[in-house]
């Protein structure tokens, strides 16, 4: 697979009616996730696929990817009128 997913399967899970998964034990205790963290949903509609982060991962990857292009900004000479 590849994409936004590239990994192992660890099962299926059934979406209950009120939309809600379980998220299996195996991959709790494999990533630390514990009852009441924050995860942040994430969707390539293209490929129908979904996927989970940590809220406070993710916040991290957007703070670095900001200072990157802050960085790059100095980079690039300023544009006369």
């Amino acid at each position: 697979m590849n994409g936004m997913f590239r990994g192992d399967v660890h099962g299926s899970v059934i979406v209950g009616e009120r939309g809600q998964v379980v998220i299996p034990a195996e991959v709790r205790k494999l990533l630390h996730i514990r009852a009441g963290e924050r995860l942040m949903v994430m969707v390539r509609p293209d490929r129908n696929i979904i996927g989970l982060m940590r809220a406070d991962d993710f916040n991290r990857s957007l703070r670095q990817a900001a200072k990157m292009i802050s960085r790059l900004k100095k980079k690039i000479p300023p544009r006369h009128k």
